[in-house]
């Protein structure tokens, strides 16, 4: 559970969607949970902070790196 919502969230901070009402950069994305709310679900989950803010920088950092180096066509 914790590694699935810590990954939305790192994918919802790529695609620059603050909250459901962001449609971030591809339109997929539109009414899904947010960052926002992504957060608020772990955290009531028991994820702790840094987990949510560390791990979720981190794997949105190294999936932004992924991207550069192999551009999906």
């Amino acid at each position: 559970m914790e590694e699935n919502i810590i990954g939305k969230i790192a994918e919802n901070v790529l695609q620059g969607r603050r909250n459901k009402d962001d449609e971030g950069i591809e339109e997929d994305y539109i009414g899904e949970p947010g960052v926002a709310e992504l957060v608020e679900e772990a955290l009531k989950s028991g994820v702790p902070t840094d987990k949510i803010l560390l791990d979720g920088l981190r794997l949105a950092k190294n999936m932004k790196q992924a991207s550069i180096s192999f551009p999906i066509c």
